[in-house]
Order: structure tokens, then sequence, then C-alpha cells
């Protein structure tokens, strides 16, 4: 996983994160300001990707408890819908949410 995100994103890996602390890796991008966290996880046997895409958003809010952004990487060793290993690899970020259908309005001068 280390290697894929470092070949694919840039990504340096820069130290392994204490157990229960959020991800595994604190890591950074070249170029950013700030940290984030990456978190790495495996599957021995599933017999469907739903196991696999389950840990992957557990995962994946695991690194938002202690990080605005990050990735997440769920490996299945033996998946039996394709034989063979499989694995995801995901990028997340907060996302600042609005309310239902309006954006946030400035005060109007009256004509």
């Amino acid at each position: 996983m280390a290697l894929l995100i470092h070949e694919l994103e840039g990504v340096i890996i820069q130290e392994v994160v204490p157990i229960g602390s959020g991800g595994d890796y604190v890591a950074i991008l070249p170029g950013a300001t700030s940290a984030m966290q990456i978190e790495a996880s495996g599957i021995r046997h599933a017999p469907t990707e739903g196991p696999c895409r389950a840990r992957l958003r557990e995962k994946l809010d695991q690194v938002l408890k202690e990080s605005d952004r990050g990735f997440a990487s769920v490996t299945t060793f033996q998946l039996e819908t394709v034989g063979t290993a499989h694995s995801y690899l995901h990028y997340t970020e907060v996302t600042r949410r609005l309310k239902r259908g309006r954006a946030k309005k400035g005060k109007r001068k009256k004509p």
C-alpha cells in the first residue's frame, strides 16, 4: 500500500501512528502544508466484494476521525468472485455540507 500510494500520488509516509490514534500512518502529499492519515487493512477470505466494501467504508471513516483527509486501503487476499486477491485504495476528505438546497447567503441591502 505504501509503495502504491507513493507511485500513484507521490505520498510520503512520515511516521507510524500509535494504535488507537486513527489511521496507521501519517503522510504528506508533495506541496501540501498539512499531514494526513493513511489506514491499511486486510481480509483473508471473502465470498463477495460486500465485506470488502464495508471494511473500506469503516476505514475511510476511521481516517476522518483524526484528519480532514487521507487514504484507506483494503486488500482481500482470497476473493471468491474473482479467484484471486483484490485491493481497494481510496482517498477521502471532509466536505462542507450546506443546508438543503440553499447556499449560505449574505446580508442584502434594501433598494
